[in-house]
């Protein structure tokens, strides 16, 4: 599907904790982020990634590597460790009853990935060994059956693939105050333009 034009704004980047990096964007103006195509930082700190013209990419990058794996001095392995990441962002298509397509927050180990479309793919790169491995999370406001999507209103984690690994229709959990084994499945709409807080946990010692 063709790009029809999307806002995309990250409000607020929370807390960033890898074992031994942690840091808080509250806000983006001195926050030195390695961008390219459209994005852009607004005088009120906010980053925005895309506007509502067609055809448009917009990549932010961390400045600096941040490292995702720790050396066991016992065995000369390596093994990822725990992180935790929260932000805030909202999507507003130009056409709200068409869409555009979404957004990924993506761990890889450059901040200049090549061969990525202006028009598909969330800005990530194809399945392309050339960026190296990746880890996505994609905010996915289109139905790709060639990507074998669920429907036009997911998440999906994907790993070094386009097609993802697990995806979920789009929705949080609230638990029932009467009966903490209830957990509530909430719908939520991506491309609302409504703010969306969403967290991202990785566990080393439950994989």
């Amino acid at each position: 599907m063709e790009a029809l034009g999307l806002l995309f704004h990250l409000l607020l980047l929370g807390l960033v904790h890898a074992d031994i990096n942690n840091f808080t964007y509250n806000g983006f103006l001195k926050a030195n982020l390695s961008m390219e195509g459209a994005s852009f930082i607004k005088s009120d700190g906010i980053l925005v990634l895309t506007n509502d013209s067609v055809r448009l990419l917009g990549h932010a990058f961390h400045p600096s590597p941040l490292r995702f794996k720790n050396s066991n001095p016992n065995n000369n392995k390596t093994a990822p460790v725990t992180f935790s990441t929260n932000f805030v962002f909202s999507i507003t298509p130009k056409y709200p009853d068409i869409g555009g397509h979404g957004l990924a927050f993506v761990l890889m180990p450059t901040k200049n990935p090549k061969i990525c479309t202006a028009n598909q793919y969330l800005g990530l790169p194809p399945n392309d060994t050339s960026n190296g491995r990746f880890l996505a999370i994609g905010f996915d406001i289109v139905q790709n059956l060639e990507l074998q999507d669920l429907n036009d209103n997911h998440v999906g984690i994907d790993i070094s693939s386009l097609i993802s690994n697990i995806s979920e229709p789009a929705a949080y959990y609230l638990a029932d105050a009467s009966n903490i084994n209830d957990n509530r499945n909430n719908s939520i709409i991506l491309m609302s333009g409504e703010p969306i807080h969403a967290w991202i946990d990785y566990d080393s010692n439950d994989m």
